[in-house]
This record gives structure tokens, sequence and C-alpha cells, in this order.
């Protein structure tokens, strides 16, 4: 739902508004579709979604080039186990070997059921290696990356993704 409603924006069709003409105003205009404050968006380590628009000014309108959803992108991986109008809890299942691509997540949290390597690729920059450990928990600011397992051992993963 989210990225029809960044396209209709994007489009000029959000509240009435003319036509997206200009980088900066396709930026803010995406941002604020999506409810984000564009000095967050640029003062946070990490968070990527203002960086994605421009890229996707770029390509032309539309948030799925720029970030896709992960249950499009990664379906096989990343199962909804409860959506409400507060939250989104994804159930995460990543094989050995397995990569996924590049897509998005608003903050939240991630819990982690298993030891895992995660080899992760966030924005566009150098890949990180984290060792992830059963039984904790991690605070995620809204992120756009791509992971890949690095290790022999499945990661299994909660994410909670908060909508406000």
């Amino acid at each position: 739902m989210r990225a029809s409603k960044l396209e209709q924006g994007l489009e000029g069709r959000h509240r009435g508004a003319a036509a997206v003409e200009s980088e900066h105003e396709f930026v803010q205009v995406g941002l604020h579709v999506l409810g984000l404050d564009s000095r967050v968006c640029s003062t946070e380590p990490g968070f990527q979604v203002a960086e994605d628009l421009v890229d996707a000014w770029e390509d032309g309108p539309g948030l799925a080039r720029a970030a896709p959803d992960p249950i499009h992108v990664a379906g096989d991986t990343h199962k909804v186990a409860l959506e409400n109008k507060f939250v989104r809890v994804l159930d995460v299942h990543l094989p050995p070997g397995k990569v996924e691509p590049r897509h998005r997540h608003p903050h939240g949290m991630s819990v982690y059921f298993t030891d895992w390597d995660a080899k992760v690729t966030p924005g566009g920059r150098p890949p990180e290696v984290h060792h992830r450990q059963a039984g904790t928990f991690a605070w995620n600011e809204a992120v756009v990356h791509s992971v890949e397992n690095a290790g022999n051992t499945e990661g299994h993963i909660l994410r909670i993704e908060l909508k406000y």
C-alpha cells in the first residue's frame, strides 16, 4: 500500500498536488507520503530513504525501483506473521549462502532465534559482516540493504516493523 501511495504522490495525484518537476520536490513529496521527516533522513546514519528517492528520480517515479518491499523481492525468505495498523511482523528464514536482493525496512526491531553471520550491504556502501546471536535483539533504524547469509547455519529472525 505504501508503494502505491508514494507512486500516486510522485505522479502529482496526492492531495491534488501539481506534477513533481524537480529532484528536490520528488524527495520531499516521497518523504511526506511515507510520513518521514526529511531532517531525520539527512542526519541519521544508515537511513537511506532520501538517497533512494534521489536514485528513483533518476530512474523515474516509483518506490519499487528505489527500495522494494522484502515481501515482493524476497518472498521466499520473508513471510508476514502479523500485520495491523501499528506493526508488520516478518518471520524471516535465511538459509546459508542465500542472498536477498536490495530491499527496504522501516524502523523497528529484529529478534534473532539462531546464531548466524549476516553479510549486509546497506545503501550501496561496502558490505559489513555481523554475527547474530540466538536470543538477542536489536533496534533497527529504517534501512535499504541487501543481505547474504555468510555462515553455515540458517538465520531465523523476527523483524518487527513499526508503521509510525
